[in-house]
């Protein structure tokens, strides 16, 4: 109950907040607790779900949870690549490329996203187009008539939309593999 406590105290003196959800467990107890409290002060928030390395870890269960016992403005930012043990990256989705942090990848450098995944991360990348530019008049409209937003008009949409606690971005991997 400690760390419990702590936790909310804190709350009070930060400017936003980075909550963790695990990808085995999900949303829990304690994960409600703190994103109330967040919501009361009004702090922006970052979602991270971790442990996709382990067994019976699922992203898209988490951001289901996320989704509906936190809130709907909870958006993919990240797509895995690969699961449990067999995790080995992530697709961004506001560049739209990937990460391959396996064996003998080169780490930092952004690669096309699998083929396999392509689909997968065009429908989410959609979606966090959706949400984004339904909070941009200029955006909606050029957005509506097809017109292309840049990814630096995204990103500038999302860090705005982040701040002002009006979208809260979910991202993902494990922590105890960098």
């Amino acid at each position: 109950a400690g760390f419990a406590g702590d936790t909310i105290a804190a709350l009070r003196v930060v400017e936003g907040a980075l909550i963790v959800v695990s990808a085995v467990m999900g949303v829990e107890v304690q994960t409600n607790r703190v994103w109330d409290r967040a919501e009361a002060l009004e702090l922006p928030r970052l979602v991270f779900v971790n442990m996709l390395d382990r067994e019976r870890a699922d992203f898209y269960r988490a951001l289901d949870q996320l989704r509906s016992q936190l809130s709907e403005r909870c958006v993919a930012i990240h797509l895995p690549i690969g699961s449990e043990h067999e995790f080995h990256g992530i697709i961004d989705l506001v560049h739209m490329v990937a990460y391959d942090h396996g064996e003998g990848a080169g780490r930092d450098e952004p690669i096309e996203i699998p083929e396999d995944l392509r689909a997968t991360a065009d429908e989410y990348h959609d979606k966090l187009m959706d949400v984004v530019s339904e909070t941009s008049d200029e955006l909606m409209e050029r957005y509506l008539e097809g017109g292309e937003i840049t990814r630096e008009e995204m990103a500038d949409a999302l860090k705005k939309l982040v701040t002002e606690g009006e979208l809260f971005p979910v991202g993902c991997g494990a922590a105890t593999r960098n």
